[in-house]
């Protein structure tokens, strides 16, 4: 860089520091901590899945009718899971109701 008639040179420091090096081991953390949050997650979301299909069991689909689906209706809100699953869940319960076959 030139300043007037002095020329200035602007120089790089290379550090060689340790946690420099290291740029592979950031992802491999961040693999492993969203891992651990993704299965904690998903136990959560199976258990309140599970809940739900015994909840319409006991008192059918309507929301305003079984205050049991509705209250883990707001659980799954409560818990941050989407609510797009609970739906989809409901709806595949009500399209495809499950059945017990008995073979002789």
């Amino acid at each position: 860089m030139i300043v007037g008639s002095f020329m200035l040179q602007l120089r790089r420091n290379i550090s060689f520091c340790t946690q420099l090096l290291k740029g592979h081991s950031k992802w491999q953390n961040i693999k492993a901590t969203k891992g651990k949050t993704d299965m904690i997650k998903s136990q959560k979301m199976n258990f309140l899945l599970r809940k739900v299909k015994s909840a319409v069991e006991r008192g059918g689909f309507d929301l305003k009718l079984n205050k049991e689906l509705a209250g883990l209706q707001q659980q799954f809100r409560s818990e941050c899971l989407s609510l797009d699953s609970f739906n989809s869940y409901l709806r595949k319960l009500k399209d495809k109701p499950e059945a017990t076959h008995y073979f002789d």
